[in-house]
């Protein structure tokens, strides 16, 4: 499509990147390092992050070997959600890890 001059944008979920992180962050807050624990948005942040870099720079390369010296840029986004948005009554994709009644 962009050899053909079109102009494209391309959007990626991040659901479990984020889980993994989180997960990471919270197993090595329990190590003798202390290391702190991220609030989910900076997880979201991280994943955006590192799944934009590597999509950016395969898709460099790709063009490149095509001859293209397109740019490409990753953009990251935060999302407001309303706090009335019915899908919080029922999630579906949960992220992280899950916790016993008496953990929490």
């Amino acid at each position: 499509m962009i050899q053909q001059g079109h102009k494209i944008v391309i959007t990626h979920g991040n659901g479990p990147q984020v889980g993994m992180i989180n997960r990471a962050f919270e197993a090595a807050a329990k190590t003798a390092a202390h290391t702190p624990m991220l609030p989910m948005s900076v997880c979201v942040a991280l994943s955006q992050g590192y799944i934009g870099y590597d999509l950016q720079n395969t898709l460099s390369e790709e063009l490149l070997n095509r001859g293209l010296s397109t740019p490409v840029a990753s953009i990251i986004t935060q999302v407001e959600v309303a706090t009335d948005d019915p899908a919080l009554n029922n999630p579906t994709k949960p992220i992280g890890s899950f916790f016993s009644l008496q953990e929490t």
